[in-house]
């Protein structure tokens, strides 16, 4: 699962760059001659980078959920295992 989330991070890491050329298209878009036609589709880029953005940050959160869950899950389990063997271990100094 890990692995999972860093190969999201250039995906995040592209959201910077992305708003900033499209900040750039859309001071270009008042200069133009078709201003309604060039503006609708920068709004349509700014929302596409918007769904990109809740995909990757989506994933990226269930992925990390996943990870703290089954790291909860085992945490008692490891706990007891060790808590056993070092009872045993001073059960074994014990009877020396």
């Amino acid at each position: 699962m890990p692995f999972e989330a860093s190969m999201l991070t250039p995906e995040i890491a592209a959201v910077y760059p992305g708003q900033a050329l499209l900040l750039g298209k859309t001071m270009d878009v008042f200069t133009s001659p078709d201003m309604v036609s060039r503006g609708n589709f920068v709004s349509l880029m700014f929302f596409v980078l918007a769904l990109g953005c809740f995909v990757v940050y989506f994933v990226l959160g269930w992925t990390s959920n996943v990870i703290a869950q089954v790291g909860l899950i085992s945490l008692p389990i490891r706990r007891t295992v060790d808590l056993s063997t070092e009872s045993e271990r001073q059960a074994s100094k014990r009877d020396i």
